[in-house]
């Protein structure tokens, strides 16, 4: 295109730039926007452009990189201080359609109604110190009056006994002063129940370890808020506090996966229905009083959307949906619709439970209701993997909306659809920034969404967890963030909220009259009140703020509302600098994909807590606890019937056999090994296959076992393991590489033939046997294969492993890799490794506690050539007694429960046979009769989370035993 004058190009410019922006939701609107929007609009962009060289390039001691949209943790306190802020918390909100119930009230509020609670409990697995306090978490539970214990002794006391319950506030008046005292112990709760910002940028910066820390912070708050007392006051802060935010209505997810809460009395007896009736005298009472106000425009009420945890069952799906199908039908007005909630990149994809949802449908046709599907999807970085595919299932299914749908973007048709159908995304951008789907607000896939015209919902999601509460802050990281965002884009998004709500078509037309009137006088207020932008700081009026008899309460003396907002940050060696503001380069990797866990996979694969922790290429003389040892059996599990002589590329090897080589040492082929390396996830897909086609084919073309590892969120490297007689596993890396490089697998290699890089992971005490004096070995080892070895110098993170790099062709690697097997085996034989116990088992392994050397663990940053950065801690392992009698309720239908909990606390968790024993402090053998020992074992805050999980189990187990009682008893008798 050729352009006679500048002015042409301009004209040609502008309409190019117009066409890209019509696609927006609020380009409508925009062009008939109001002199008056016009005015206010220009007045925020030009405070908006103000304040980023007033106070985003300005240096701040306490934040060492600020920039518009930065890091919401590090940033919060510069961000209140600024102009715009202040504008957008008078701002009215419209809906807030995404949010969890039980992470949505401020944690000082939430620790000051538990403290006025006789009835609330706490305790901790064992006495509090300076050393352990960071890593154990406070549990709550409410107990029955006959139950309670106003005594002590203190949870810092080293006369405290383990899992002791204490009043918490007499827990809180006996606080060692050494620890704080009692605002020692409310920062220890609240910062429980909230994540840092040297947790979300520094410790726990990838999407697995901050999900990690956002899970346990549920742990902690839900045995304070399943208390019917506190329940109901909560209920009212969270919807008094919306309200002062400008937000008219609420539609949050409530978690309905424990079937009762406790009652007043401390019984775990209060059913849903009662539940839900608190919830409805709440919303009503709250109405009744703002009528009396005469504010009733500025709260329209509430609905629930029903959720349960992607961890249960598909069966156990089906008594969640006949629950929410019986309260529709009870309480009409409040079910709004029906959600699956939970980390997508760990729990079951939507897909798992097809067959049930598909079945609720039928169910709600059949008894007169309609509850829609507002199902959670995307909220991921993985592009094809199980949690982005959940977007697909999502449309198919006829959700009513989308819950985050981060990973949309990368989906055109998608978008389209939303847009064409009106399926309104749920996005919290806060939440996605602070659990690292994005390293801050300019980076964040919204500006995509809003000009491929996919309506938006702004959302807060877990505000008590972040500290965002309200939207003001959302709204704000997003208008900073967008030069062509502007208060009109904000306006359209609060418009929609009300759109895409679940209201009846009455409430709609009255929230939205109520709405434009509300967003007038905001309009007003900017554009004469204010005055100027100089003069937009001037005193505001409260015309979004209740009476003062309704306020929030102030927390009380010592707790800390921001305590996680006063932390710095220093600057990472990977930090960059933009042209106009340093930012922090804090995301995780650009890949977090991981392949499906469906049932009907047929890979095998290691549980990263429990196998990640056993020492790698290590021989084993028992071939029955060595997996894939013993070959017949094996052969009947994997479906590999062959003896694995089809296909064997050794033959057709051009260095022959290695098996039969003169310089090779003289190892019986039939010697067993498990040998282990770091693969990319990329690979990993390949080698697992479609439906692990191809791993099961290279299993029954080698003999050998193999098994590759879970992914890890945000880490590319997962753990490939391979093993059984020498012969199979070094002929199985050598299919491997071949399926890699996409090549035959009975031709030799050929001149041109990719070489692919396998990194075994050796325990240290062997590295010197494979190396050789002088490296001898390794030189052996590259001239008989080809291959090119390299041996890092430190050890892996946490680890007594290091690297070992073999770099070549298939037949190369396969030569190599048997070369390294057989020195591995005569080392072992030489002198066995006591370090590596869980492969060479002594006499009484089965009934203590595995000891030895640590294995590494994707998921923390690794530097094999320099020291570790941000090395896990030391793996600990704790005993706990269990009665015989309750095994069954801990184990679940087909090992449900307990893997429920070894996922949730990333434990690994074994239930010891009967009879086994533990050892007890003073070194006699544990626990009594009827009892079962159960060994955990992980870091210190995870075998906390497990043993809490465990006991909680435990306790559901006996309530529900106790209720049965009570009922058989108060039956009249035959």
């Amino acid at each position: 295109m050729s352009f006679t004058s500048p002015e042409e190009y301009m004209k040609h410019r502008d309409v190019l730039i117009e066409e890209d922006r019509s696609l927006r939701r609020e380009y409508m609107t925009a062009r008939l926007r109001s002199p008056l929007e016009v005015k206010a609009d220009e007045i925020v962009r030009k405070l908006r452009a103000k304040e980023a060289e007033t106070i985003w390039k300005e240096e701040h001691p306490e934040i060492l990189h600020p920039f518009p949209g930065m890091e919401f943790l590090t940033g919060k306190k510069l961000i209140e201080k600024t102009k715009i802020f202040k504008v957008l918390s008078k701002m009215p909100k419209g809906a807030l359609l995404h949010a969890h119930f039980d992470g949505t009230v401020n944690t000082s509020f939430l620790l000051k109604l538990a403290l006025e609670q006789p009835a609330i409990h706490v305790r901790v697995p064992e006495p509090l110190t300076a050393q352990n306090i960071s890593s154990i978490l406070p549990e709550f539970q409410p107990l029955p009056a006959q139950s309670f214990n106003l005594q002590g002794p203190s949870l810092t006391s080293s006369d405290y006994t383990t899992n002791t319950w204490v009043n918490i506030a007499t827990a809180r008046e006996q606080f060692d002063k050494s620890l704080g005292g009692p605002e020692g112990f409310d920062k220890w709760v609240i910062d429980s129940m909230m994540i840092s910002p040297a947790e979300a940028y520094g410790t726990h910066n990838t999407v697995y370890k901050i999900w990690r820390k956002f899970t346990s912070t549920f742990i902690v708050s839900r045995g304070i808020i399943r208390f019917m007392p506190v329940f109901k006051q909560y209920i009212k802060q969270f919807l008094k506090s919306s309200i002062e935010d400008g937000i008219m209505y609420v539609e949050p997810r409530v978690n309905f996966l424990y079937k009762s809460m406790f009652g007043a009395d401390g019984m775990d007896t209060v059913m849903h229905r009662e539940m839900l009736q608190t919830f409805d005298e709440v919303i009503q009472e709250l109405k009744s009083d703002l009528k009396k106000q005469g504010q009733e425009n500025r709260f329209f009420g509430a609905r629930i959307i029903y959720s349960t945890i992607k961890f249960i069952t598909p069966d156990e799906l089906n008594w969640y949906t006949e629950d929410c199908i019986a309260l529709k039908k009870e309480f009409p007005h409040l079910i709004a619709g029906f959600d699956l909630v939970g980390d997508e990149n760990e729990l079951r994809p939507i897909i798992d439970y097809i067959e049930p949802l598909l079945r609720f449908r039928e169910r709600q046709a059949e008894e007169g209701v309609d509850i829609p599907f507002i199902l959670h999807a995307g909220e991921t970085l993985g592009d094809g993997n199980t949690a982005d595919d959940n977007v697909y299932d999502a449309i198919l299914l006829g959700t009513k909306r989308i819950g985050h749908g981060f990973s949309i973007v990368k989906h055109p048709k998608l978008m389209e659809i939303c847009r064409e159908r009106g399926i309104a995304l749920e996005v919290c951008p806060i939440s996605n920034e602070i659990l690292r789907l994005t390293s801050s607000m300019p980076m964040h896939p919204l500006p995509i969404m809003l000009n491929n015209g996919v309506p938006v919902a702004l959302s807060s999601d877990d505000p008590s967890v972040f500290g965002n509460m309200g939207l003001t802050y959302d709204y704000f990281q997003v208008l900073v963030a967008s030069e062509v965002t502007g208060l009109s884009t904000l306006g359209a998004l609060a418009r929609d909220s009300i759109e895409f709500s679940s209201m009846d078509l009455e409430q709609k037309d009255r929230a939205r009259a109520a709405w434009e009137t509300a967003w007038k006088e905001f309009l007003e207020y900017i554009a004469y009140r204010s005055g100027s932008p100089s003069a937009v700081d001037l005193v505001f009026a409260t015309s979004h703020h209740l009476p003062t008899t309704t306020t929030s309460p102030l927390p009380l003396p010592g707790l800390l509302p921001d305590a996680d907002t006063n932390r710095k940050r220093s600057r990472s060696p990977s930090d960059g600098d933009t042209k106009q503001y340093k930012r922090a380069n804090t995301g995780v990797g650009p890949s977090d994909a991981s392949h499906s866990n469906g049932a009907g996979s047929s890979v095998e694969r290691d549980n990263m807590t429990s196998d990640a922790t056993k020492n790698t290429s290590a021989t084993d003389d028992n071939a029955a606890s060595t997996p894939g040892s013993n070959r017949s059996e094996k052969q009947k599990e994997d479906g590999a019937g062959s003896s694995g002589d089809s296909g064997d590329t050794r033959g057709a090897s051009s260095s022959g056999d290695p098996s039969s080589l003169t310089t090779a040492p003289t190892v019986p082929p039939s010697a067993n090994i498990h040998m282990r390396c770091l693969i990319v996830t990329q690979d990993a897909s390949i080698i697992i296959g479609k439906g692990g086609s191809h791993v099961n084919e290279i299993r029954e073309k080698s003999g050998a076992r193999v098994m590759v590892s879970e992914s890890i969120p945000g880490n590319p490297e997962r753990i490939l393991n391979v093993s059984g007689p020498l012969d199979a596993v070094s002929k199985a890396f050598g299919l491997i590489v071949r399926r890699i490089n996409d090549e035959p697998f009975d031709v030799p290699s050929v001149p041109g033939s990719r070489a692919v890089t396998i990194k075994f992971m050796i325990p240290n005490s062997r590295m010197g046997s494979v190396i050789g004096k002088g490296g001898s070995k390794i030189k052996e080892i590259q001239d008989a294969s080809g291959a090119r070895l390299n041996a890092s110098e430190g050890m892996l993170p946490g680890s007594t492993e290091r690297v070992l790099s073999v770099a070549g062709v298939a037949d190369a690697i396969h030569i190599a890799t048997y070369y390294i097997g057989t020195i591995l085996i005569e080392a072992q034989e030489r002198m066995p490794s006591s370090s590596h116990s869980s492969y060479r088992p002594s006499s009484n392994s089965s009934r203590r506690p595995t000891q030895g050397g640590s294995s590494y663990t994707p998921g923390y940053s690794h530097h094999i050539h320099g020291p570790p950065h941000n090395a896990p801690q030391q793996l600990q392992t704790q005993q706990i007694y269990i009665p015989n009698d309750l095994v069954g309720c801990i184990i679940g239908k087909g090992g449900s429960k307990i893997n429920e909990i070894r996922h949730m606390s990333a434990s690994q968790i074994k239930i010891m046979e009967p009879g086994a024993t533990g050892v007890g402090p003073n070194g006699a053998p544990g626990g009594g009769e009827g009892e079962r020992l159960v060994v955990i074992t992980g870091q210190p805050a995870n075998i906390q989370m497990a043993v809490q999980l465990l006991y909680h189990r435990l306790e559901q187990e006996k309530q529900k035993q106790l209720r049965a009682q009570q009922q058989s008893s108060a039956s009249p008798s035959n």
